[in-house]
């Protein structure tokens, strides 16, 4: 059986754009995403990110070194991070879709 973990973070997107620098995230997570088997949903109210990520544990610990070196982010805050019992709660999502 494999072992699952969960992820959530707040974050502040960095930068004048920040419209364009998410919509470029997205893109790449959710690419990312489905080649990691990668499941979770994305909150982006125009300023900050809440992200809640759940996958297999190497591939979110490796996520979450990415996240906290990616300059698109900033105050990132990790509001979560534990071992995920039972089954996915986004099993079909990509990143919202």
């Amino acid at each position: 059986m494999t072992t699952l973990s969960q992820f959530l973070y707040l974050s502040q997107v960095r930068g004048d754009k920040p419209f364009e620098t998410i919509a470029v995230v997205v893109a790449e997570a959710r690419q990312l995403n489905a080649e990691q088997s990668i499941t979770g949903v994305l909150v982006f109210d125009g300023a900050q990110v809440c992200q809640y990520v759940e996958g297999e544990v190497g591939t979110i610990d490796a996520l979450i070194e990415r996240l906290m070196v990616d300059p698109r982010h900033e105050q990132l805050k990790v509001l979560h991070h534990a071992p995920l019992q039972g089954e996915r709660r986004f099993a079909r999502w990509r990143l919202g879709t």
